[in-house]
């Protein structure tokens, strides 16, 4: 069950995302992405794609510190639908990725807006 900050977040991010009223997007996100074999999938869009130094500063500290969160697959594509920001930074500092399959329990969506709550929490 989400907490009502879960689900204006939620809501929040959809929007920004989708619009509105939502779409009817592809889940896969096309080809590999950023030189790596996985694909992302389309819900691992709603929160942004770091660049630049942000992605450089991930990538020094997986390379000093390893990978601490695994990236979250998709149990019937093996697409990232969390952690392709950690996957990028993994391939840029050339270190094997490490993946966790989602057990596909409850919502995708609610899973993935969680996850980064958990982990922007953990930075505070």
């Amino acid at each position: 069950t989400l907490t009502t900050a879960q689900k204006s977040l939620r809501m929040k991010v959809s929007e920004r995302r989708f619009g509105r009223r939502g779409t009817g997007l592809d889940p896969m996100s096309g080809p590999p992405q950023h030189g790596g074999t996985m694909k992302f999938h389309a819900v691992a869009g709603i929160f942004p794609m770091a660049e630049g130094d942000e992605l450089d500063k991930l990538a020094e500290d997986i390379r000093a510190n390893g990978l601490l969160e695994p990236n979250w697959i998709h149990p019937n594509d093996g697409s990232i639908i969390d952690g392709r920001n950690r996957y990028r930074a993994c391939l840029k500092a050339k270190i094997e990725p490490k993946t966790r399959k989602w057990n596909g329990t409850g919502s995708l969506v609610g899973f993935v807006i969680s996850m980064n709550l958990h982990l922007h929490l953990q930075l505070q």
